[in-house]
């Protein structure tokens, strides 16, 4: 809940229609009433009148309307600051220098008449119509954000700044891992299609050759690097043979057992390797 201290002759002499009325007083808390410029009927507003009382405003009961008497309305205003619970909360609408210096000391806040009255631009226009309860709140914080705006004390820094210290490199480690595991997938996923490729290649030469020596006689990783097979960073091809038949000799095996070794080097510099098996035999 907000709390408005506001020096009615000051706010008086911005509005041209109360002026040169007969009864300012009463004039200026319709005008306040009229146009939300205190949003919610929740918030608490003291109108503090610099003089003798006046009757109709001195009857008024949504509002405490304050009455200087022999002392000035800069003296009650003062004093009604000193003797609030919550300043942070408070906002003084006055144009006086001096009190606005003494508002800030007290830690609460000033507004002047007309940043105040603009408030009212901010509302609907149909000012006949009746606001919610909900669009009051609205309005209320709007003003929360206007008026209240608070910066961070040294304190609050200070323990924002260890929070940091004890998360943030723990935070970077993980979004650095999540980088590295995806970037580590997206290079897996081309080293098995580099794997395939040169396997089907291999498939289809055994298709068209009459012997399988055209396959173990071919330099498959020159054959690679010479048809883009070459994508990842520092990416060999080997491509090797297994010994089925334990005779001492893979190359003489029909179907050959052959194994593609795709080798890459990581972002991170580390070394990787995929294999890609399969039985090729002569049509």
């Amino acid at each position: 809940m907000l709390a408005y201290i506001i020096d009615g002759f000051n706010l008086i002499h911005k509005i041209p229609v109360l002026k040169n009325s007969n009864n300012p007083h009463w004039g200026l808390i319709q005008f306040i009433k009229v146009n939300k410029l205190t949003g919610s009927r929740n918030n608490k507003v003291i109108v503090v009148f610099d003089g003798g009382p006046n009757s109709e405003a001195a009857g008024e009961t949504d509002f405490e309307v304050v009455f200087s008497q022999n002392k000035s309305a800069d003296e009650i205003i003062e004093a009604i600051l000193k003797r609030a619970k919550n300043k942070g909360e408070t906002i003084v609408v006055s144009d006086d220098r001096e009190i606005r210096s003494f508002v800030k000391r007290e830690g609460a806040k000033s507004c002047r008449t007309t940043d105040f009255i603009k408030i009212k631009d901010k509302e609907k226009k149909e000012e006949d119509k009746e606001i919610s309860y909900s669009l009051q709140n609205e309005i209320t914080e709007e003003m929360r954000k206007i008026w209240l705006k608070k910066s961070f004390s040294l304190v609050e820094l200070m323990i924002v700044a260890c929070i940091l210290v004890i998360f943030l490199p723990a935070l970077l480690r993980g979004v650095v891992g999540c980088f590295m595991l995806n970037s580590l997938t997206r290079d897996r996923i081309v080293a098995n299609a580099d794997a395939r490729f040169v396997m089907e290649q291999i498939r289809n030469t055994s298709k068209t050759s009459s012997s399988l020596n055209v396959i173990t006689g071919t330099d498959w990783t020159v054959w690679a690097a010479n048809n883009g097979v070459n994508s990842l960073p520092v990416e060999a091809i080997t491509v090797t043979y297994t010994d089925l038949d334990s005779t001492g000799n893979a190359l003489d095996d029909n179907p050959l057992a052959i194994t593609v070794d795709v080798a890459w080097q990581g972002r991170e510099g580390r070394q990787y390797n995929l294999d890609f098996s399969a039985l090729v035999s002569l049509y």
